[in-house]
């Protein structure tokens, strides 16, 4: 009886608790039969009108999971299926830079530009947050205005646009999220577009300091840096006659990001940063299971080549210490071809951790326990060997402070651990009861997050 009392009491004290979040998502509401839909509409911008907008009338399937809303009239009279609004909804296939699960825009030809309109349903304070991802490789434009004013401009660029903005909005107006095409070339600009506005601002599940670092479960094309990672390159002359195999550790202390990112990076499996140049060096992901230039690829793991054929560019992917702490590092190196390569570990620039002369399918396995302070640096290297050609190799790091690492770090939680802190408690009620009664039951008109 004492259990249902307190019981009881706990709920009557959250009872009159914070009202749900309301939210709207580009890719969780695009709609694949009505447009528009909701307070979306997937259009191209009016040519004689900025603030206005023509709607795509045509909606179809164009691959598996794939859904486009194009102009019929351009389709008809041109046979392009750009500019376009896509939804990818495949558990695992990438088309044309869209990864799975993720929805976007492509420009079309002539400066026509993509566009998706939200118009509020309602008025409040909303946070706007989301990013126009590196897509496909090719240069675009990313904008967003609001009511016709811009609020996000970036003319001309192959990289990801993270946004992230506060908004007051009154019933009916508007949000315009837009892509040109950057360089007057349309073919490779479909963007990824992750488009959220929120009543609530967005809140990391883990609020605290990340304590454990994965190089294939960190990975993403969105941001270089991204995190502590860095995907970098650098010229280095590994050796003193050309087919030597005593190799000269490089010193890292000078080195590029590497620029551009693209999904099936020159037409193959892996998603990639890398240099515009000859496409190489790379540093990509296998964002599902498949063959990879001849070596055959995991879904999630990482893929590296060094580059290019006259010079010796490295690839490298780098660490850097948030903070001063004891460290551990684990990982290997793997040829994964029948070439040559050298690869290295490399402690803040000069210090060489590990190191080997790679031919053909050799493995290099590392493990480490140190002392970091705030800055330090962990460079996994590869340069191409004594020669040019099926250097491809794959890179496995994990770094973490062991003393340190929690629940929130590996990413296993309780199942009603609501606010991921590692326990269970009465936060976690506050947040059960504040949801109670809410519904999204299709067929009940009451249920105010109700889809019909």
């Amino acid at each position: 009886m004492k259990k249902w009392y307190c019981l009881l009491l706990l709920i009557g004290l959250v009872w009159s608790g914070p009202a749900s979040a309301v939210y709207w998502d580009y890719f969780e509401d695009f709609d694949t039969t009505t447009n528009p839909s909701g307070p979306w509409t997937y259009g191209m911008q009016d040519p004689n009108d900025p603030n206005g907008v023509i709607v795509y009338d045509h909606g179809y399937s164009r691959a598996p999971d794939l859904t486009y809303w194009v102009d019929s009239k351009i389709l008809d009279t041109t046979s392009a299926d750009v500019p376009c609004a896509a939804c990818n909804n495949h558990a695992s296939a990438t088309y044309n830079g869209l990864l799975p699960q993720h929805a976007g825009l492509h420009p079309g030809w002539n400066s026509v530009k993509s566009m998706v309109r939200w118009t509020a349903p309602q008025a409040g304070d909303f946070y706007v947050y989301g990013s126009f991802g590196a897509g496909d490789g090719g240069t675009v434009g990313c904008f967003i205005n609001v009511n016709g004013s811009p609020v996000v401009s970036e003319a001309n660029t192959a990289l990801a646009v993270p946004f992230d903005f506060t908004v007051t909005v009154a019933v009916g107006d508007k949000i315009d999220f837009i892509v040109s095409d950057g360089d007057g070339s349309a073919p490779g600009d479909m963007t990824p577009l992750s488009a959220r506005i929120d009543s609530e601002p967005y809140v990391e599940p883990n609020e605290g300091p990340q304590n454990l670092w994965d190089l294939s479960a960190d990975f993403n094309i969105d941001g270089n840096p991204n995190g502590q990672w860095s995907y970098v390159y650098m010229t280095h002359d590994r050796i003193t006659e050309p087919n030597s195999t005593d190799i000269i550790p490089p010193d890292t202390s000078e080195v590029t990001l590497m620029p551009r990112a693209a999904t099936n990076h020159e037409g193959a499996l892996l998603t990639c940063w890398f240099h515009p140049t000859n496409n190489w060096p790379y540093i990509g992901i296998a964002p599902t299971a498949g063959i990879c230039w001849g070596a055959p690829f995991e879904a999630g793991e990482i893929g590296v080549h060094p580059g290019n054929p006259s010079e010796s560019v490295m690839a490298i992917a780098r660490w850097t210490a948030p903070r001063e702490g004891n460290i551990v590092v684990t990982g290997q190196f793997e040829g994964v071809a029948p070439g040559t390569r050298d690869f290295y570990l490399i402690f803040n620039h000069t210090h060489v951790l590990a190191s080997q002369y790679s031919a053909g399918y050799s493995i290099l396995p590392f493990e480490f326990e140190m002392t970091v302070a705030a800055g330090d640096t962990i460079d996994m290297c590869i340069g191409k060997g004594t020669g040019w050609g099926s250097n491809m190799a794959k890179f496995e790091e994990t770094i973490s402070y062991p003393d340190l690492v929690t629940c929130a770090d590996q990413n296993v939680y309780l199942p009603f651990d609501f606010n991921k802190d590692c326990y269970v408690n009465l936060g976690d009620f506050v947040i059960f009861a504040g949801e109670w009664l809410t519904c999204n039951d299709p067929q009940n008109d009451d249920c105010p997050t109700a889809t019909p």
